[in-house]
């Protein structure tokens, strides 16, 4: 028998610029595909946007949008695979 991957790629609508916001409406997304799939994808700046203030918004690999992906990616044994805007060199 096969082994096989799910996959689920995830919508949101974004509130521009507050990441807040953003991770508690992924979270509940993500509880509603807990024990369903392997990998969930996410849009591109999901946690913020696209914005003009990537200084102001960038965060470094142990901050919260990290932190909650960790986290949630933990409690739901799935990988998650999105981007958001890094510090550059983690400083």
């Amino acid at each position: 028998m096969e082994a096989l991957l799910k996959i689920s790629v995830v919508q949101t609508d974004i509130v521009w610029e507050d990441k807040q916001a953003n991770l508690r409406y992924l979270c509940e997304k993500l509880n509603q595909l807990s024990g369903k799939t392997d990998l969930v994808v996410l849009p591109e700046m999901f946690s913020t946007g696209f914005s003009m203030e990537s200084r102001l918004l960038a965060e470094s690999v142990s901050g919260n949008t990290i932190t909650t992906l960790k986290e949630q990616a933990s409690y739901h044994r799935f990988a998650i695979a999105g981007s958001y805007i890094a510090m550059e060199n983690d400083a």
